[in-house]
């Protein structure tokens, strides 16, 4: 019994080692290497958790031995594919692809993890299916961020777009981790130019270097003979890179004066100095012109700032497009709206249209700009079109693309069931009528003489013609001054019902007229002096009003008069009060008084109640809440866990509670009151925070 028992206990390094040895002999490319394997494992004791992390351990160590043994990355493919076909069969977890790609990418270099990386690109699509999504796109996107790190953007700009593309195509456009939800800048893409103009004192060249000026003079290259730097314009140029840097710069109207000097003085050199195109070239020189321009590769990561080299910037076409382009993004960035820019952030009519002006001018610009002007200018238009809906649809916290139809919406189907003849029967009262349908039994007898209830008063919906004309003959009245436009002859609708109730309700829609067809607005018009005289008696549109104002003063002084009368007997009580409790306030006052107060109380706690939060709210509630923040966090149902995650990335406690309070306010838009704030942190334990921030009548 002993030696049974032993022979079922699950051996560790017997199957680690099995393993090993199949992979490393068998040829992995093949069906028959998944099928011994599984063989392996299912003749092997244990349970299958214990089988699965051996699995995992024997793999990463067999991949760990093809790169001591030196061993490339091409080396590994036959086990990477391995184990993506035995994931499926359950025969290995679901996580050892991604460890064995992690551990592939941080042992390699530069050159390996391009391969490497192509290897990834190849397997996007199993990567997004499922499982392999939900348990692998964050180490996947740990791996390239690993990447990126070790990459130049200079050197290795290819590589760098290969991975923000894959990342791109990988991850749902839905996923906030992607998104610069808070329009944050990067400020640290700094442009350093020269502060000070070179000098221009002669330096006597070494002898190689005087043969060397030599030769290029003779071809007309010498730099002394190029055209001096504008240093004046060579400063302004630069210096606009900062606004670009940081767009909210614009907003201050010092710095706004400084930019729109320097962008004027830009774009008059640019429409100043025009660039050669292949128009005015013979049809050899043309096409050898265009092909150039076709096969040339053009792409900085970062510009060069020497003066010695801006003549020649200014020059090209390429480097003028991508100025021109900074200008639009800029324009667009100042002119739409963004969520979360501050509200005090805000253009003048006047900086507005100077902004739609400089729109149109780089545009033209862009169009004069060779090869390809317009159809580049028609391109960028096109591009910052599809850039403001995705800012929009961000404004609009990120909906999502999938459409899904409202469960009230969906019909559902109905089981139509062949009505018996038991059915029939199931009427029992001889004085009710079948008419086959539950529902319609049921409507029907309601009542035994239905025409009776159709003559009822309560069903006569039309209304009487002193009630529905009663606006109109007020508006035909000159006297009351009213537009044409605001009256309700004017309005179809009205129109419509108005003739259909004269037709019924007045004999002056059928008098014979010898006067030629009017429209339908005079018409009716005529109709409402007509009907004014018959409801007012004495033939004035305003009789009525008149005996509305008699009878209305008569009201008030009849109620003056009975105030008078109540305020004499309230006196004499006060009176007989004080005379009979010297020193005691009168019961009447005291509780009126206290009504008022406990009203006015009620209202002013409703109205805080039922206010919004406010930017001053949420960096108070901040403030206060630092170092606890998640606690409070848990409360509010809207953030889930991907959001505090993201919120964890802020460099400090108090921006990281910041940042979550403002996303709740943000989500919940109209609905984020006070009341819902004051809920939230008590049920976190904060009450004494909501009492700071909205006062001790929050809780009463």
């Amino acid at each position: 019994m002993a030696a049974h028992a032993q022979e079922n206990k699950f051996d560790f390094h017997k199957l680690k080692s099995s393993i090993q040895k199949l992979i490393g002999t068998a040829n992995l490319t093949e069906v028959s290497a998944i099928s011994q394997f599984q063989k392996v494992l299912a003749t092997s004791p244990g349970s299958d958790s214990e089988k699965l992390t051996c699995v995992d351990l024997s793999l990463r160590d067999q991949l760990k031995d093809i790169i001591k043994n030196g061993g490339d990355i091409q080396d590994a493919v036959p086990l990477l594919d391995f184990t993506l076909q035995i994931i499926p069969k359950e025969s290995c977890p679901l996580g050892t692809i991604f460890s064995m790609l992690m551990d592939l990418a941080d042992c390699s270099t530069i050159s390996q993890c391009e391969d490497l990386f192509t290897y990834v690109e190849g397997k996007m699509g199993k990567f997004k299916s499922e499982p392999f999504f939900a348990k692998g796109k964050n180490h996947l996107l740990r791996m390239c961020n690993d990447i990126l790190k070790k990459l130049s953007k200079s050197q290795n700009t290819v590589f760098c777009g290969r991975i923000q593309l894959f990342l791109a195509g990988l991850f749902p456009l839905t996923e906030k981790s992607g998104l610069n939800l808070l329009s944050e800048f990067n400020l640290d893409n700094l442009t350093i130019f020269g502060s000070s103009p070179p000098s221009v004192d002669t330096v006597e060249l070494p002898p190689a270097k005087q043969d060397e000026q030599m030769d290029t003079e003779e071809f007309g290259l010498s730099l002394a003979k190029e055209a001096p730097v504008d240093y004046n314009f060579y400063t302004k140029f630069w210096s606009l890179q900062d606004f670009f840097r940081e767009p909210t710069q614009c907003y201050n109207k010092v710095l706004w004066k400084k930019f729109s000097t320097y962008t004027d003085s830009v774009l008059d050199r640019f429409k100043s100095l025009k660039l050669d195109d292949a128009k005015m070239m013979s049809q050899r020189q043309k096409l050898k012109y265009v092909k150039s321009v076709r096969d040339r590769h053009t792409f900085f990561a970062k510009y060069l700032t020497s003066d010695k080299l801006f003549n020649l910037q200014l020059s090209d076409g390429n480097f003028r497009r991508y100025v021109l382009v900074q200008f639009l993004i800029l324009h667009q960035y100042l002119t739409s709206q963004v969520k979360f820019r501050v509200s005090s952030l805000a253009l003048t009519e006047e900086q507005t249209k100077w902004l739609a002006k400089l729109r149109k001018n780089v545009l033209e610009l862009i169009s004069e700009t060779p090869p390809n002007g317009p159809a580049f200018a028609e391109t960028v238009e096109r591009v910052l079109e599809m850039e403001s809906s995705w800012n929009s649809w961000k404004n609009e916290q990120c909906p999502s693309f999938v459409k899904r139809s409202d469960p009230k919406e969906q019909r559902t189907r109905i089981i139509v069931r062949k009505r018996s003849m038991v059915d029939d029967l199931n009427i029992t009262d001889p004085k009710m009528i079948n008419l086959g349908n539950n529902e319609l039994n049921r409507l029907w007898n309601l009542h035994a003489d239905n025409e009776a209830i159709i003559r009822s008063e309560k069903r006569q919906f039309v209304p009487a013609i002193e009630q529905y004309f009663e606006d109109a003959i007020m508006a035909a009245d000159p006297a009351n001054q009213i537009e044409d436009s605001y009256k309700d002859v004017h309005k179809p609708g009205w129109q419509w019902r108005a003739l259909r109730l004269l037709s019924k309700k007045s004999r002056h829609l059928f008098e014979q007229t010898q006067t030629p067809a009017r429209k339908i607005p005079d018409y009716l018009e005529d109709i409402m002096r007509k009907l004014a005289k018959e409801i007012t008696p004495t033939g004035d549109p305003g009789g009525s009003n008149q005996e509305e104002e008699v009878s209305l003063q008569t009201g008030q002084a009849n109620e003056e008069e009975i105030d008078v009368e109540t305020e004499e007997v309230l006196n004499n009580t006060a009176g007989e009060n004080e005379t009979s409790k010297p020193g005691t306030t009168p019961v009447a006052d005291i509780s009126q008084s206290n009504i008022a107060n406990n009203d006015d109380i009620m209202e002013t706690t409703q109205t805080l109640l039922c206010s919004l939060v406010s930017n001053d709210h949420i960096n108070s509630i901040a403030e206060h809440v630092a170092d606890k923040w998640e606690k409070l966090a848990t409360e509010f149902t809207e953030l889930d866990q991907d959001d505090l995650n993201y919120f964890k990335d802020k460099e400090t406690p108090l921006l990281q509670a910041s940042n979550m309070l403002t996303v709740w306010k943000e989500m919940l838009n109209n609905k984020a009151t006070v009341e819902k704030m004051s809920s939230a942190l008590k049920a976190a334990g904060m009450s004494e925070v909501a009492i700071k921030v909205f006062g001790p009548s929050v809780y009463s």
